[in-house]
């Protein structure tokens, strides 16, 4: 079951690739390379501020810093 989620996926992602560089090819046709970079660019940046407010903060030790504690206690 889960190779047939992973091959929906897989095949999901290749399509949407192939659906940015279509609109990216018919973009660069009627609009300026410099004002797509600065589109780009400014999509960037609210993904961005939009992950800093939306995602919930991680609060504690991070996960490797404990498993590199207790992995002195498997081996004397």
């Amino acid at each position: 079951m889960m190779g047939r989620v992973q091959s929906v996926l897989d095949t999901s992602m290749f399509g949407f690739s192939l659906l940015s560089a279509t609109l990216a090819s018919f973009l660069g046709q009627l609009v300026r390379v410099d004002i797509l970079f600065g589109l780009c660019g400014g999509l960037i940046v609210l993904a961005g501020i939009l992950s800093f407010f939306l995602l919930p903060a991680h609060e504690g030790q991070p996960e490797t810093a404990m498993v590199a504690e207790n992995a002195g206690d498997l081996h004397p």
